[in-house]
């Protein structure tokens, strides 16, 4: 039996920059008598055993993390653990809120000292899993739009603000067919049925892209793209054929090359190694990982660009994925330069610092700021402006984490001023009035659709 497998993003293309820990605040857990501390991710190992015969999947993940102060451990796991084990004891967790009930993650209940420490969980996966003759398929898809929706619907994993390396064990029992996968991380076969895959440690919670299945499910075309650097990128783009047989892949891919030269000029050598594009029409949009994506085609280089913006330089929290989005949505809006943002006041951070969702407004009040940055960039310095201003940028902190406070601190160094009056009417909505939408939570951009499993099974 022949199992077939497409890689994309093996390494990083280019230095790594040193991961940066900005957690949330701790906090106390009053009715625990503990206090919940945000810690470090080191590694995580995820061996995965999907027993095709019992239409069963569990999940053994080891964890080294590093703990700054003493305290209660968080991690995050939307399904119910097995069992956990820190340091070799048998320890329990609960779900919690954080103070101001913005989210949900878990709390290992036991305090654990400041240093290394040794974390075991085992879990079922039961979300986007799909089992046939012989055969098993399965995705990790994601959402920045709706909290708790990265790698954590699957496996335990820490927060958006730590990147640490990860390995994918995956081992295929009683499975009969051939299987494809395609992933954004390196590929090391160990036999037929079972495989690993890497990922750097520059990825966090929202970076691995994972999808598999048999082999005669997938069509695919790859091509190779010569970059600014003079490295040979792969691209390819493939799709689910039974399904989705209209599927025009050359079309991906040529808006694909055309899309990685157009971003290339105004930014640099694409940051990754490869670009992995999972064409699904009809999807209503897309979803960016690292290198990778699934996506509609209109929606194809909005999410190129996230490989830049979002999954290049990396928000640390909902407080600063406005910023990615703003910059992809105002290079889909032809990158337009405006004298004043063109509203009152606009509310883009200044969330809980618990929050893991990017607001709605990133697409529209966020990308009217890009342009006036643009206008005030170009001002100061005639015939540059934000473009050469985050090609900079990315130069100095690809795959670094960034917060708000940072973008405005690097803004304000280029420009040899204060932005702090425009930050706090335009971001933080601290001036006038503060136009909030109460339904800001349930309102979609079109970009970004909102998928649940039902709609999400067919590109299994």
């Amino acid at each position: 039996m022949l199992y077939l497998f497409l890689f994309s993003s093996i390494l990083i293309g280019q230095a790594q920059q040193a991961p940066i820990f900005i957690p949330p605040p701790s906090f106390e857990v009053d009715d625990l008598q503990l206090t919940a501390r945000f810690v470090d991710f080191g590694w995580a190992q995820y061996e995965m055993f999907f027993d095709v015969e019992k239409k069963k999947v569990s999940v053994e993940t080891h964890i080294v993390f590093r703990q700054w102060e003493e305290g209660a451990p968080l991690f995050d796991l939307t399904s119910e653990p097995q069992e956990v084990v820190l340091d070799g004891e048998v320890v329990k967790t609960k779900l919690v809120k954080t103070p101001d009930k913005e989210t949900s993650l878990r709390i290992i209940l036991t305090t654990a000292n400041v240093g290394e420490h040794h974390l075991i969980i085992k879990n079922k996966i039961t979300k986007n899993i799909k089992f046939g003759r012989g055969s098993a398929s399965a995705a990790f898809w994601y959402s920045d739009l709706d909290d708790r929706e990265f790698l954590e619907q699957y496996v335990p994993t820490n927060f958006e603000y730590d990147q640490y390396a990860m390995s994918f064990k995956v081992h295929l029992l009683e499975a009969t067919e051939a299987h494809r996968i395609f992933t954004n991380g390196r590929v090391q076969l160990m036999d037929e049925n079972n495989f690993q895959v890497f990922f750097p440690e520059t990825y966090n919670c929202a970076s691995p892209f994972f999808h598999f299945g048999p082999s005669d499910d997938f069509n695919s075309v790859k091509n190779i793209y010569k970059s600014v650097d003079g490295r040979e990128l792969p691209v390819v783009v493939y799709t689910k054929d039974r399904l989705f047989f209209d599927a025009d892949i050359d079309s991906y891919m040529d808006t694909a090359l055309q899309t990685l030269s157009e971003l290339e000029k105004d930014y640099g050598a694409f940051p990754h190694q490869s670009l992995l594009v999972y064409a699904a029409p009809n999807f209503g949009g897309g979803m960016e990982y690292a290198g990778a994506t699934i996506t509609d085609h209109w929606a194809l280089p909005h999410e190129i660009t996230h490989s830049y913006f979002g999954r290049g330089l990396m928000p640390a929290n909902g407080n600063a994925g406005w910023i990615d989005e703003a910059l992809a949505s105002w290079r889909d809006k032809g990158y337009q330069r405006r004298e004043e943002p063109g509203y009152d006041s606009g509310r883009l951070a200044s969330f809980s610092p618990y929050r893991r969702t990017t607001t709605r407004d990133a697409y529209t009040k966020g990308r009217d700021f890009m342009s006036y940055i643009d206008s005030l960039i170009a001002t100061k310095n005639p015939g540059s402006g934000l473009k050469s201003f985050m090609r900079e940028t990315l130069s100095q902190h690809v795959f670094q984490v960034i917060s708000t406070g940072f973008f405005r601190s690097w803004l304000e160094k280029n420009l040899e001023s204060s932005l702090q009056d425009d930050f706090d009417q335009y971001v933080y909505g601290k001036n006038g009035i503060d136009f909030f939408d109460p339904l800001e939570k349930t309102m979609r951009n079109p970009h970004h659709p909102k998928m649940d499993e039902v709609s999400l099974r067919p590109w299994l």
